[in-house]
């Protein structure tokens, strides 16, 4: 928690704070302090997107203030492996009441 990454005013619709593009190859991303900006739930705002991460690990981290999500993954090339786990972190103030509200 010794490095805070915050947005300090409205951001785009559908920003991110940083994307990965793993390539195929392990990625970590830990004790990381992400706080959001959230005006009401129409920002969609995400902290992290992993896109073609192999083993890719986020963890110890905190997600504070997010209207859409604190990670995102997905696979985009067909010919990469896409796997990881996210564990050990809080997820705080999410302002969804709904999945997919």
């Amino acid at each position: 928690d010794k490095t805070i990454l915050q947005v300090v005013e409205r951001a785009p619709t559908d920003a991110l704070m940083f994307g990965v593009d793993g390539q195929g190859k392990p990625v970590r991303i830990s004790g990381i302090h992400f706080i959001g900006y959230v005006v009401d739930e129409t920002e969609n705002i995400a902290a992290i997107r992993i896109v073609d991460g192999n083993d890719f690990r986020v963890d110890h981290c905190i997600f504070e203030n997010f209207d859409n999500a604190g990670v995102i993954t997905r696979k985009q090339d067909s010919n990469k492996v896409h796997k990881g786990v996210i564990d050990h972190n809080i997820f705080d103030n999410p302002y969804k009441d709904t999945v997919g509200g």
